[in-house]
């Protein structure tokens, strides 16, 4: 694949086409509440660090990985219709399929506060990028935002789609082989949100739960790239 430079910063040469149109479109989009990327403490200290006039990108590094894209909104800036905007910017985004807000407000869930509604200050949606053949998944973070904005923008989340993506997640991480310790972190997140019954299948069969469960949800696309790629694994 050839490398697409974005339009927004001559320096940031980023190798996935559909994350080039995203970053590039967005930042034209709403460049008025952006601050720079580089305001980013959380990417301290991996590499490689992609920056753009407002993201910071680490690229995908494993066949099954994802693209962390992370920008800064001035929070005295950002307004509520402006928040919900972004969101419907970034669900509606041509290339993404099944984009799912990563927000939980389940009780066994506070003490992870970086994904609890009551405490979250960061709008993160996670898409699958169908016309990507490697780490074909963008995880998307647009900081800094008040978290009374993030709460009034989704009064009555489910925590459904958490759900899904931290099973996508645990899916395409088991293939790209990370650690048990990884790996049993997210069955834990998993199992509070299920009756006794299905907390004891997930821990015997946890792909096979997570195919069913995903296959009602219609993550079609995303099960039949896991499940190629599980097969050649296999």
């Amino acid at each position: 694949m050839l490398a697409v430079k974005a339009k927004s910063h001559p320096f940031a040469v980023i190798a996935n086409r559909t994350v080039a149109e995203f970053v590039r479109r967005f930042e034209a989009e709403f460049q008025p509440y952006l601050n720079s990327p580089r305001l980013l403490a959380s990417l301290e200290g991996r590499l490689p660090v992609l920056y753009t006039s407002h993201f910071s990108i680490c690229p995908g590094e494993h066949k099954y990985s994802d693209w962390d894209l992370q920008c800064v909104v001035d929070s005295e800036l950002i307004t509520l219709p402006a928040l919900k905007s972004i969101e419907k910017f970034v669900r509606t985004f041509p290339s993404f399929n099944n984009p799912g807000l990563i927000l939980t407000p389940f009780e066994a869930h506070t003490s992870y506060t970086y994904h609890h509604l009551n405490t979250k200050s960061v709008l993160q949606i996670i898409a699958f990028m169908e016309k990507e053949e490697t780490a074909p998944f963008a995880d998307i973070h647009v900081a800094n935002v008040p978290n009374s904005l993030l709460r009034a923008a989704h009064p009555h989340v489910s925590g459904q789609e958490f759900i899904d993506w931290i099973m996508v997640g645990y899916w395409r991480k088991r293939l790209n082989g990370v650690s048990y310790e990884d790996l049993s972190g997210r069955l834990r997140l998993l199992l509070p949100c299920f009756p006794r019954k299905e907390q004891e299948a997930i821990s015997v069969d946890p792909l096979g739960f997570f195919k069913k469960h995903l296959e009602e949800r219609g993550y079609n696309r995303v099960i039949n790239f896991l499940q190629i790629a599980r097969a050649a694994a296999s």
